[in-house]
């Protein structure tokens, strides 16, 4: 998939937070910070060279002696259904299983579009009531 999205001029590229540049979103021109508070990298979606989307960090956190990871994708509207948000998310999995992830969690709103993509790589539902989702990484 990565590979189509290259040829329609979309690139997705590490950043690391040290280096990140000024991040602009294509349709805004607003400022991005897909970095959270611990985070150490991120993948971006650029198209000419302006921010289409990117994994709201990597961050990796230890719960019940388990190492796991949260990345969240985030698509600008124009550019979703191109499957941006799910290579994002298949690059956050795998560096947090590079980093010693040993599972996924997320949690998301019933009206957040991101949960489609959760789904569509592997994540389920630990209870049909709520919005927390986990998938194991190994």
């Amino acid at each position: 998939r990565i590979d189509q999205l290259r040829k329609e001029g979309i690139t997705i590229e590490r950043v690391l937070r040290s280096d990140a540049p000024a991040l602009r979103q294509l349709d805004t021109g607003v400022e991005v910070d897909p970095f959270d508070e611990d985070s150490e990298c991120t993948f971006v979606a650029f198209h000419r060279d302006f921010a289409v989307g990117w994994a709201c960090g990597v961050w990796i956190f230890e719960d019940e002696d388990r190492t796991l990871c949260m990345a969240s994708p985030a698509v600008i509207p124009s550019y979703r259904h191109r499957g941006i948000g799910k290579a994002l998310q298949h690059l956050a999995m795998e560096e947090a299983v590079r980093r010693g992830a040993w599972g996924g969690w997320v949690a998301t709103g019933l009206n957040n579009p991101a949960r489609f993509i959760y789904r569509s790589v592997g994540y389920k539902y630990w209870y049909t009531c709520f919005s927390d989702m986990s998938k194991s990484l190994q």
